[in-house]
């Protein structure tokens, strides 16, 4: 019974999550429109960041719980937090792509003419991205495994560990400034606002008093909502996703007990899916319209900020130790393998084979098997304190 209570509340929690997302996509695009930002920024970076941040402030959360004690609790909330930040990528990198290589078939079996064909400007340069920061990370956690365990002096070495952590974890954070800044530069300005759907703040209102509709209207100036009600409605999306960040951390370290499953393995498979994948589904739209560029870009630019930003989080405020035999260290290298086959393939074809994509299926596949015959997986951090 506690089960399917626990199950019940996580289902509702994540429905909260995606639509949280969704309110603050929406803020957040009509606030790039408003301050003329290019196309690029506001599809590419605004509204990438929009998606990716319930796993990110589920991540801050988990660890800020984590640090509270010394419990098994509280270690189980580090490892929520953690599974959060490796489960993002490593689901954009797999079953992200699959998801785009698949409805590409589809749509062929039910009349597409077009072949897949991408810009490959864009995604040769988010896939390399992608390969050289996202290694970064993984090496700082394997290399304080090994040298915290063979070495003959554990608390300096800690020390210097922690200084090399903060060195990466700003040198993520920087490449990521600089993706941004070209991204900025590269695209036109985005004068347009035909293309966004109505801010929903100003849609609830007119659904509750049509009356506002007529004559003089204080939501909108010449037809734009205006930028208080833009930004009352990042605060309140912004609110809905910390509670339910705060939510999940403690029903799935009641499930992670309850089910014998490791906590880690746990959040890895179920928050990026959950918050992540629904808002990639454009993708879907897109390859059906024959926007493969847009589809892929979509995967790819997620891919991009999941490698920098809340890796340079975990680096700076958890252990970040992975075991080489660990569900972490797998999960990192099907994800590289996944991102190096598609670029690898753009360099040699000039194109996206969109066979190729479905290898992310498999890969997907493979850490569940990896999963279901360890559950428990292989200890990642040494006890607290």
């Amino acid at each position: 019974m506690k089960i399917f209570l626990d199950v019940t509340l996580l289902v509702a929690i994540l429905a909260l999550l995606v639509l949280a997302a969704e309110v603050f996509t929406n803020a957040v695009e009509w606030l790039g429109s408003r301050l003329n930002l290019s196309t690029g920024a506001v599809g590419s970076v605004l509204a990438a960041v929009g998606t990716a941040l319930p796993e990110t402030l589920i991540t801050i959360v988990a660890i800020v719980i984590s640090l509270m004690g010394t419990d098994e609790a509280h270690q189980a909330a580090e490892h929520i937090g953690i599974g959060a930040i490796l489960g993002a990528p490593f689901m954009l990198a797999t079953l992200g792509v699959f998801v785009v290589g698949s409805v590409f078939f589809i749509s062929l079996a039910l009349g597409r003419s077009r072949p897949f064909h991408v810009d490959i400007t864009v995604a040769e340069k988010d896939f390399r991205f992608f390969l050289i920061t996202y290694p970064l990370g993984v090496i700082a956690g394997l290399a304080s495994w090994y040298l915290t365990q063979y070495s003959n002096s554990p608390q300096q070495m800690s020390a210097i560990l922690h200084i090399i952590k903060i060195v990466l974890a700003i040198l993520l954070v920087f490449a990521y400034v600089i993706y941004v800044r070209r991204i900025v530069k590269s695209g036109r300005i985005h004068t347009e606002q035909e293309g966004l759907d109505q801010l929903h703040f100003v849609s609830l209102v007119y659904r509750i008093c049509p009356a506002l509709k007529q004559g003089w209207d204080i939501l909108l100036d010449k037809g734009v909502p205006r930028r208080r009600y833009i930004i009352l409605q990042l605060i309140f999306a912004l609110g809905m996703i910390l509670a339910g960040a705060y939510l999940i951390v403690g029903v799935i370290t009641d499930l992670s007990q309850q089910l014998g499953i490791s906590p880690l393995v746990l959040s890895f498979l179920i928050i990026p899916v959950a918050t992540e994948l629904p808002e990639k589904f454009n993708s879907v739209i897109w390859v059906r319209e024959g926007k493969d560029t847009l589809a892929l870009g979509n995967m790819s630019g997620a891919m991009v900020f999941q490698s920098t930003i809340p890796v340079a989080i975990g680096m700076l405020l958890t252990e970040w130790t992975f075991d080489p035999r660990s569900f972490e260290t797998v999960s990192v290298l099907l994800a590289l393998l996944g991102g190096l086959l598609v670029y690898l393939n753009i360099r040699k074809n000039r194109d996206v084979d969109p066979r190729l994509l479905m290898i992310g299926g498999l890969l997907y596949l493979v850490y569940l098997a990896i999963v279901i015959l360890n559950p428990l997986g292989v200890p990642t951090h040494t006890p607290k304190g």
